[in-house]
């Protein structure tokens, strides 16, 4: 009776832990990307889409981005909450972002499936 008390009591405890993580990737205009993914000719079967470019077309800029996510290197992207769009909209304004790339590492609790709870947001090496 009493391993069956505590067992539930530490998964409950140990399930928020499990969703924290770590991503690394390019941060984006999440608008701008969403647009620029879609905006593929799904028809054709010799369609190439460069995601690269729409990387760098979607590239964060202080004075107009208001919504951030990152592009993992196999073009996983993870949407930032609303705190965590006001962490990155302060990042973008306090780093140089003329760059082509801005890469980042993010740190927080995934909330779903692409987006997450931002901790904190520091330019990757």
């Amino acid at each position: 009776m009493r391993i069956s008390m505590i067992l539930p009591a530490l998964l409950c405890v140990a399930a928020p832990i499990s969703f924290a993580g770590s991503w690394t990737g390019d941060l984006v205009d999440s608008v701008c990307y969403r647009g620029g993914e879609s905006n593929v000719n799904k028809g054709s079967s010799d369609v190439s889409h460069d995601r690269d470019l729409v990387i760098q077309e979607c590239r964060p800029r202080p004075d107009k981005t208001t919504r951030f996510a990152v592009v993992e290197k196999f073009g996983q992207t993870i949407r930032f909450d609303l705190a965590g769009n006001a962490k990155a909209a302060d990042f973008v304004r306090n780093t140089d972002a003329k760059t082509r790339y801005v890469h980042v590492a993010v740190t927080g609790e995934r909330i779903n499936d692409d987006r997450v709870r931002v901790d904190s947001i520091s330019l990757a090496r």
